[in-house]
C-alpha cells in the first residue's frame, strides 16, 4: 500500500475490501518519472511523454 503519514488512514485503508487509489498505486507495474514526482495523468494523458527515455508513449502508467 502507498504509505501515508497518517497512521489512522493506513489502518482504515487496510480494512477496506474495495480497490482504492492507495492500493492501485502500488499495483501499477510501470511508474514513469512524472508519476514518481506526483504529476502524472494530466501530463501523461495529454502528451504521452516518458521523460527519462525521450519517447512518446500512450498511457505509460496504466
Amino acid at each position: 500500500m502507498c504509505i501515508s503519514a497518517d497512521k489512522q488512514l493506513q489502518e482504515f485503508l487496510k480494512s477496506v475490501p474495495e480497490d482504492h487509489s492507495h492500493l492501485r498505486m502500488v499495483q501499477q507495474e510501470v511508474k514513469c518519472g512524472f508519476g514518481l514526482d506526483g504529476v502524472c495523468c494530466r501530463l501523461c494523458s495529454n502528451v504521452g511523454l516518458y521523460p527519462y527515455f525521450g519517447q512518446y508513449l500512450i498511457e505509460m502508467c496504466a
